[in-house]
């Protein structure tokens, strides 16, 4: 089937939901074998942990009209020949909410009520990338500092092009006198890459030069130099634990640097996720996003379900090219 026009992350999905329709057929005996409805007693109950959780969860209307936003939002990123694919129907959707570790509680959605909350992956909403397996993005700041993780994947990269310096001092922590002999009068184009840290969360804006690449290992300073810049932070760090950078994570990781001959590109990078991402703790049956009729019976498996929506998308990729 050829998806023409279809970005490389829009394939990935694809052929990662095709995989999912040829491997469900052995989970489907397990599940057809459990009650009438198709699902088995163990897997409709219970979870490894479900949990009663403070508060209430938020009116129908109110979680069916969230849920049309982020599908409109979900199809404005996608390419149409994909919606009937990766695009989620509503009457398939069941409610959950959600404690993470931080305490604070949202609602998400599973497709049908036999999946449990951290059994998937949820995406990095700034790069939107998934996060490791049991983790979700909680949009709550807590003030937590974003510790540096090492860099264990160096991923892909792209070349973009970075217009001169302003004339004009733009940072006020920066000496007038200083800045003319700092400022770069050209234009220059750099490598941005996309890494995988210690911690399994992505991040994408490690720059280098162009024609870096990551088995020529990082630069470093000389001894010399080594030294000269650890005596400039020295004489810095003498006014206190609130001298730049302050005492904690950030002068840690210059000390790092300054052990390792201050390597660029930087082995280590601190990022939001590292912040913001919590395990998933306890989680809380809500309901079905909209009201089911009774079934006479079993209702069609996973698999039929998946192969149905192929043939709808393989249509409406044939009708797009037509029209074309």
């Amino acid at each position: 089937m050829q998806w023409a026009g279809a970005s490389q992350r829009d394939r990935l999905c694809l052929v990662s939901l095709t995989r999912r329709a040829e491997d469900v057929e052995a989970s489907e005996v397990t599940v057809m074998q459990g009650s009438a409805n198709g699902q088995p007693e163990s897997a409709r109950q219970r979870g490894p942990q479900l949990a009663r959780l403070p508060g209430h969860p938020r009116p129908r209307h109110e979680a069916l009209s969230r849920f049309e936003h982020l599908i409109a939002d979900m199809k404005s990123r996608m390419n149409p020949v994909l919606w009937q694919l990766l695009v989620p129907a509503v009457d398939t959707q069941y409610r959950w909410r959600v404690q993470s570790e931080c305490v604070c509680i949202q609602e998400v959605y599973t497709q049908g009520d036999h999946h449990f909350p951290d059994e998937r992956q949820y995406l990095d909403p700034l790069i939107r990338l998934p996060l490791p397996p049991g983790e979700i993005w909680c949009p709550t700041d807590h003030g937590a500092p974003k510790p540096y993780r090492e860099i264990v994947e160096w991923i892909d990269h792209e070349v973009r092009e970075f217009p001169p310096d302003p004339e004009e001092n733009p940072y006020e922590f920066e000496d007038a006198d200083v800045w003319p002999r700092i400022r770069r009068t050209e234009a220059k184009q750099s490598a941005l890459w996309r890494v995988r840290l210690t911690c399994g969360h992505y991040y994408e804006h490690v720059h280098t030069d162009v024609d870096w690449r990551p088995e020529h290992g990082p630069k470093r300073a000389t001894e010399e130099r080594s030294d000269e810049m650890r005596k400039e932070f020295e004489d810095i760090w003498a006014g206190g634990a609130d001298a730049w950078p302050r005492e904690g994570i950030e002068r840690d990781h210059v000390r790092r640097m300054l052990d390792q001959r201050w390597p660029c590109p930087s082995p280590e990078q601190s990022w939001s996720a590292c912040a913001h991402a919590q395990q998933i703790t306890p989680y809380q049956r809500v309901g079905w996003l909209v009201a089911r009729a009774k079934q006479s019976g079993p209702g069609p498996t996973q698999r039929q379900r998946l192969e149905a929506q192929l043939r709808r998308a393989e249509a409406e990729a044939h009708r797009l090219q037509a029209q074309a």
